[in-house]
């Protein structure tokens, strides 16, 4: 016979799905926030480089799984989409943005919905406008159960390194001297300049960790 979940059960079993869904959508969220925060770009492309990531990791991933089957796979799959996107941002900046730094805003609004549509359409000609999918051969359905509550075990895992990344953005960010720098460029570009910090160069920095 199948138990019947109460009504607070239901409450908190989704609570617990949108604090995962949620804990990537903040990451997401911290990236773009990232770029706005130091050059005030509403960065449209930033979505597009997060599906293309996807779409690395899922080829590496597919690539790798007969010789690191598992986590080992993931984990490499996932660091080679970090990289390619972080490279992807890089290569938007130096190339699309930067040269409009000092053009007006509207210059840059227009640049980035162009960037967005090029990365778009790149991966749609790539992968023929077809669905794919992931399949990790791992077990979704193990974990932890508290009454009528499931938490898996691969969701434990998720939740904590998006933890982890959250916190260590955040000390970086407040901490180091790139950290710094970039909170202060945020701030004044030009009083920057004149204290020998090197703008361009930070700047790309921070589109490379707001894609990864």
């Amino acid at each position: 016979m199948v138990r019947t979940l109460s009504t607070w059960e239901v409450i908190l079993q989704q609570g617990v799905n949108g604090l995962i869904s949620g804990s990537f959508y903040a990451l997401v969220a911290l990236g773009y926030s990232m770029v706005y925060g130091i050059i005030k770009l509403l960065n449209f492309a930033h979505g597009d480089i997060y599906m293309t990531g996807a779409f690395v990791c899922l080829s590496v991933f597919g690539a790798l799984s007969a010789f690191l089957p598992g986590w080992a796979g993931i984990i490499c799959a996932v660091a080679a989409a970090m990289f390619f996107a972080a490279g992807l941002g890089f290569l938007a900046q130096r190339f699309a943005y930067r040269p409009l730094l000092g053009a007006p805003r509207l210059s840059l609004l227009i640049t980035a919905i162009g960037v967005s549509l090029v990365v778009y359409n790149s991966v749609m000609a790539v992968t023929n406008s077809q669905p794919l999918f992931f399949s990790s051969g791992l077990n979704g359905s193990a974990g932890v159960k508290l009454g009528g509550i499931t938490i898996t075990y691969i969701q434990m895992v998720m939740l904590l390194i998006s933890a982890l990344v959250m916190v260590g953005l955040t000390l970086f960010i407040g901490r180091t001297k790139t950290g710094k720098a970039m909170r202060a460029i945020a701030l004044d570009q030009d009083a920057c300049r004149l204290m020998g910090v090197n703008v361009n160069k930070t700047i790309g920095l921070t589109f490379m960790l707001g894609s990864a």
